[in-house]
């Protein structure tokens, strides 16, 4: 059996753009970064029309990420810019 090395942490997404420090703390769950992230998580119905979810889809795509964790990326980034005017 082979051993891989550890990837390095400076990881190039497939296309090309690096991980963000939010996508690492998102990922890793940070609670200095993020800290609703370690509270139990709560079910939310979202109905996009289908334009909307094929830009939703787009966008994470070519962040790299799935579809659930952009939305919560992008609504937390956003709650964040507005509760700090």
């Amino acid at each position: 059996m082979t051993i891989a090395k550890k990837p390095d942490s400076n990881q190039l997404l497939s296309n090309g753009n690096q991980i963000t420090n939010e996508q690492k703390a998102f990922i890793s769950g940070s609670k200095e970064q993020v800290p609703a992230l370690k509270a139990k998580s709560v079910p939310v119905m979202l109905r996009p029309n289908s334009e909307v979810l094929q830009r939703i889809d787009q966008a994470a795509k070519k962040r790299g990420l799935k579809r659930a964790p952009f939305i919560l990326s992008a609504a937390v980034q956003l709650a964040d810019r507005i509760l700090e005017k």
